[in-house]
């Protein structure tokens, strides 16, 4: 099933099929099926920007492995985050604008204030976890004796650590279907993400976290897949530096960081094309999670008037 092309090549979540009760596989399989029907216009419209990501992304890699200073290495690495942000949104409206019924500037926009709350919320994450560490061995520093001091941070910690990560998740779940409103429904605000539309996700937790759950296990193996090449590479580097740490002279040849960054780059731009199919997949989700609200509706309206 082909996407009704318009004006801007993009085409209404009805005429997709999107807006059907489905089970939370039949969402992973539907989401394939219109991947794959799809694949030639989704690649024109799409290798452009997934290319400029995939280098731009590249480019973040190599800072990890190039021979730079810590601050220098923060700041380009903050440089490097932003640049992803904005082409990532970019990335994002080029393929979603195909199936949300929206152009692609309204796309775009709404794209990089969805990636912008993903990194706000991946810092308010990472800052609850820091939070939870420094209670940990604050509570560790009123203890007198260090034996005991030790074996209360070792008990402790990865427990408390566990727990935080635990409650993080269930938190962010029904964000999978507020975020994924925002980029189909166009009367969807900003506000609403963390209001009526997280609601209604909260109410579909579980769908939610089945449809999650089954998707990241299909993308663990594909990162595991598409990563063999990085990691074969990066633990090359790594041997080479620590026996340069050693006293071993440098075995890398000149041209090595190139090669780094041209491979890693290739790998990120296939691995562009899963997210795709990650993107569908919850789409799918929210279709049928705003279907049976509607169904719903229609039953309390119809038991109303009898």
């Amino acid at each position: 099933m082909k996407p009704n092309k318009t004006k801007d090549e993009n085409t209404n979540t009805d005429n997709t099929g999107i807006m059907k009760e489905r089970s939370f596989a039949s969402c992973l399989s539907a989401s394939f099926n219109l991947y794959c029907s799809n694949f030639a216009t989704i690649f024109k419209h799409t290798w452009l920007p997934s290319l400029v990501l995939a280098l731009t992304m590249s480019a973040g890699t190599l800072l990890t492995a190039a021979p730079l200073s810590v601050t220098v290495t923060a700041a380009l690495g903050v440089c490097v985050v932003a640049a992803m942000t904005i082409i990532g949104a970019w990335f994002d409206a080029s393929y979603m604008s195909l199936f949300n019924g929206m152009t692609r500037r309204q796309t775009t926009k709404r794209a990089l204030c969805v990636r912008v709350l993903d990194i706000g919320c991946v810092l308010v994450s990472g800052l609850l976890i820091l939070g939870v560490m420094l209670a940990i061995f604050a509570i560790a520093l009123s203890i007198k004796t260090l034996k005991t001091r030790i074996a209360f941070i070792a008990v402790a910690e990865i427990p408390a650590t566990v727990v935080t990560l635990i409650i993080i998740i269930v938190v962010c779940i029904p964000l999978v279907y507020s975020f994924m409103s925002y980029l189909a429904d166009p009367t969807t605000t900003p506000r609403q993400i963390f209001t009526s539309r997280y609601r209604r996700g909260w109410h579909n937790w579980g769908y939610l976290f089945a449809v999650t759950a089954l998707t990241a296990l299909v993308m663990a193996v594909v990162v595991f897949v598409l990563s063999a090449p990085s990691l074969v590479l990066s633990a090359a580097l790594g041997a080479n530096h620590t026996g340069m740490l050693l006293g071993d002279p440098d075995g890398i040849p000149s041209n090595f960081l190139l090669f780094y960054y041209v491979s890693n780059a290739i790998v990120l731009f296939v691995f562009n094309y899963t997210m795709i199919w990650t993107f569908l997949t919850v789409f799918h989700a929210y279709g049928s999670i705003e279907c049976k609200t509607e169904s719903k509706k229609k039953e309390l309206a119809h038991t109303d008037n009898i």
